[in-house]
């Protein structure tokens, strides 16, 4: 007969998920009690004995039982993380068979390490970490040195060798070797689990490889590229412009033997040149030639960076995983691959402006180019993020635009399309030629002079339009409404969401900057070939000592661990110490409130105790077994 404690026990119609083993559900509610029964009975018999001896299978049988896996991969670990049960925790990693289960992936690919990170639960995280993968090396009064391991939060990954019978080996021991396996610097930078954004290990691990790799990169492969192909689309735009000078000179002078418009300093007349000054055909080879080089180098360089730095594009647009795309997620899919759009949208104008030049369409070429000057420079700013001063003001401007203009901009089209409809039919009987003087002649131009008015233009040229009207009345009431409405109202309006919203992000310009800085910093690092990953990994190398682990030995790679020196007050952690005493100081501000709340309980709970307890009361006559059974009953129920 099977044990009741290792039987998988799943309710479909359970609203709740505590695990489908009774040490999981003990786990998850934090019974440290019940915990103990359960290992202690599984334990008599796991170890069932013939003449005295322990079985030979009886540490495996316990070692399942302990890091049993549901249909969802979770183990009471997990259980207890997820459900943020420190006591449970620290009763598993105190059996010798629950260390297994700190680098046990469920189906999500998730230790739980990386659950605690996933789920946002930092004081979770900070336990499992500090108190069960950290150890203390050296302690001096107050201070001490802490060595704590990196394997689940760095994103170095070990790789296996080529060797099957190593790999299939290492795999049952090596989280890094499944597919699914995220580190939690990955998983925190992926869904911007705001709680660590201050967490001193998370910027610790960002600085250290911004300082290591990640600024020569950015200066090497970003900014020193942009900034040369700034300058050249520059020199190009001033040559062209002195070009289309003379052109439109020469088209309205009245020599014939000009060439045409459309077709001088054209790559396809490059033979005409012979007949014109040496600085004409100087200007003409130069900027042929800066175009040329934006053609054939600089638009596959922007394509190249745009695909390059995208984040996974369409595959992470549900962030949260929910399956469903809220707004807000799609506003964070595009800021995170806000300059991969715009350095594909540049070479897509520099490509048309490109063929256009070919093609002699000197109007195209301009019209490009005056699209790809926009992109590019503001692309600049992009580019630029990783400087803290830049890269909050751009995020904030973005924030802005995506939240508060674009609202603006809904409310403000159906407003100005019913003002717009209404004023174009109130002037059409008014006499002719004043509706023209007003910029109100056909409907698109209505709503464009509607524009204009709300910005405070041609406020007081309506007056010959509105007393030619029939309804001139009713005209000018609809006009100086529109006027408060969208001078007064709207742009006032719109101006105050803006202040709220950046005065909401100048509270915290760390927390919308670093994450961005930190995608970017990780999005260099996936760049880097195994042997520089090596090179710049975090940590220091665990020793050549018997505590090496076998698994790691097996893959030829070291543990590496991050050493730093904290304070202690008497034994404990200044942070946990501190935490311990802002819930201290939270109850105690509280303490009148949930006095009542526990007095109403209890008496409540002494009501119910005695409705239950009535019947088997007054069978206690009837034995001692009774008397047990209504005892027991009355600690369940309490």
């Amino acid at each position: 007969e099977k044990f009741a404690a290792v039987r998988m026990e799943f309710n479909e119609y359970s609203g709740c998920y505590y695990g489908e083993y009774p040490l999981s559900f003990a786990a998850s509610v934090g019974n440290r009690g019940i915990c103990q029964l359960l290992y202690e009975e599984a334990g008599r018999r796991a170890f069932k004995a013939a003449d005295g001896e322990v079985s030979v299978d009886g540490v495996a049988a316990l070692d399942a039982f302990v890091n049993a896996q549901d249909r969802f991969g979770n183990t009471a670990l997990h259980m207890a993380v997820l459900h943020g049960r420190k006591d449970a925790v620290d009763w598993v990693m105190s059996t010798g068979e629950g260390k297994r289960s700190l680098e046990m992936l469920n189906e999500d690919g998730f230790t739980p390490l990386t659950l605690a990170a996933r789920e946002g639960k930092a004081d979770m995280f900070h336990h499992v970490l500090y108190t069960h993968m950290s150890k203390t090396m050296w302690t001096y009064g107050k201070v001490r040195m802490r060595s704590t391991d990196l394997l689940q939060v760095d994103t170095f990954r070990i790789s296996s060798g080529s060797d099957k019978d190593k790999e299939a080996a290492a795999k049952r021991a090596h989280p890094h070797l499944h597919n699914k396996w995220r580190s939690a610097l990955e998983i925190i930078v992926a869904y911007e689990k705001k709680e660590f954004v201050q967490n001193e290990l998370f910027v610790k691990l960002i600085r250290d490889k911004w300082d290591k790799f990640g600024r020569r990169m950015y200066i090497t492969r970003t900014l020193l590229p942009y900034l040369v192909l700034l300058t050249v689309f520059c020199a190009l735009v001033v040559l062209r412009g002195q070009e289309m000078n003379e052109d439109d000179e020469a088209r309205h002078s009245a020599d014939d033997t000009q060439v045409p418009f459309h077709r001088r300093h054209c790559s396809q007349d490059a033979g005409g040149w012979l007949s014109w000054d040496r600085s004409t055909v100087a200007n003409g080879g130069a900027s042929l030639g800066l175009e040329a080089l934006l053609f054939f180098v600089g638009v596959p360089w922007l394509i190249f960076k745009g695909y390059r730095q995208t984040w996974r594009l369409l595959g992470r647009l549900d962030i949260d995983e929910d399956g469903q795309v809220s707004l807000k997620e799609v506003q964070l899919f595009v800021l995170k691959n806000l300059h991969s759009i715009i350095n594909i949208l540049s070479a897509v104008a520099l490509f048309v402006a490109g063929i256009s030049r070919a093609l002699c369409h000197d109007q195209t070429e301009s019209n490009a180019l005056a699209i790809g000057s926009v992109l590019l420079f503001c692309n600049l700013l992009v580019v630029c993020m990783p400087f803290e001063a830049i890269g909050s003001l751009v995020i904030t401007i973005y924030r802005m635009f995506i939240g508060d203009v674009f609202c603006f901009i809904l409310v403000f089209s159906a407003i100005i399309a019913g003002f717009g409809c209404s004023l174009f039919l109130l002037s059409q009987r008014a006499s002719s030629g004043t509706a023209t003087e007003s910029g109100a002649q056909t409907l698109p131009e209505t709503f464009l002079w509607l524009f204009f008015v709300a910005l405070g233009d041609d406020l007081g040229e309506v007056t010959s339009v509105y007393r030619n009207s029939e309804s001139s009345a009713l005209f000018l009431i609809v006009y100086l409404v529109w006027v408060l409405l969208s001078s007064v109202l709207m742009l006032n309006l719109l101006i105050a969401m803006m202040s709220r919203t950046f005065g909401q992000d100048s509270e915290d310009t760390q927390q919308i900057w670093f994450f961005p800085f930190a995608n970017l910093v990780l999005q260099y690092e996936r760049m880097l070939s195994q042997k520089n990953l090596k090179s710049y990994r975090t940590g220091v190398p665990e020793r050549m000592s018997g505590s090496e682990r076998p698994e790691t030995a097996l893959l030829g790679e070291k543990r590496h661990f991050l050493m730093d020196i904290i304070e202690v007050e008497i034994g404990e952690d200044v942070e946990v110490g501190r935490h311990a005493r802002a819930k201290e100081a939270a109850y105690q501000r509280h303490r009148a409130v949930i006095d009542v709340v526990l007095e109403r309980a209890e008496r409540l709970l002494d009501v119910r105790l005695q409705v239950k307890a009535a019947p088997w009361a007054a069978r206690s006559s009837q034995g001692n077994h009774g008397n047990t059974f209504c005892v027991r009953l009355v600690k369940f129920w309490s």
